[in-house]
Formats: structure tokens, sequence, C-alpha cells
């Protein structure tokens, strides 16, 4: 057998190894992303804060993931006495970043964080601010 055509033999061996890796990889990474229902991915405070009327207020970065069907949603955030809530409308995209303003805690604080489709809950989420 010629270096060519051993060359050839394993380079088409080679593709046939990542076709079948393909094959298997994608529909585990189809299977992630095509979820039935909205959900939070992540809630990360952020060291920003915002002026208002009221006093300071922090800045937290919560990251929504889209279901497989785009849906009017809304995030509630609850920290101690303070409830907020914002409607996110309808999103396209699969996977986008809310900065929502909470006001500035001076010790560690539970904050909860509410994903809501009209009056159903799709997901919470709690963290410490």
């Amino acid at each position: 057998m010629s270096r060519t055509s051993r060359a050839i033999k394993s380079q088409s061996c080679l593709y046939a190894l990542l076709f079948l890796a393909l094959l298997l990889v994608k529909p585990a990474v189809a299977q992630q992303t095509d979820s039935p229902q909205a959900k939070l991915t992540a809630v990360k405070p952020t060291v920003l804060f915002a002026r208002d009327k009221e006093g300071l207020r922090q800045v937290v970065e919560v990251t929504v993931e889209n279901g497989n069907k785009p849906q009017e949603m809304s995030l509630a955030v609850e920290v101690s006495s303070f409830t907020r809530s914002v409607t996110l409308g309808v999103e396209r995209k699969m996977k986008y970043t809310v900065h929502i303003q909470v006001p500035e805690v001076k010790q560690p604080t539970l904050a909860r964080f509410v994903l809501k489709a009209g009056d159903q809950v799709l997901d919470t989420r709690s963290v410490d601010l």
C-alpha cells in the first residue's frame, strides 16, 4: 500500500469518526436547549449600584433561558419587604440577560426571584445579596 493511499484511508476514517461523533452529540445538545418551559439559569448580584429617590439600588443580573416556544413572561423579585415585578415581554432569543435593581442591603439578605408566564410559576431561584 502506498503512502498516499494510507493517508487517504486514515483521513477517511477520521471523517467517519467525526461524522459519528456529530450524530451522537447533536441530539444531546438539542435536548438541553429544547426544554418545554422557560427557566432562570443564573442570578448574579453585581458590584454595580444605581441611585434613585429612595436610595441606592444594587443591580442583579438574571439570565433567562426560553423554552421551546416564546411566551410573555414576568420576573418578580422579593427582598425582605421589597417586591418588584418586571414584564419581560416576548423574547425570541433562546438565552438572554435582564438587569433588575433591588434595594441596597447592609448585611447578607436572601432574595427570591420568580419567573412567571401569566399566573403560572415557571421557575424560582433564591440568592444571598
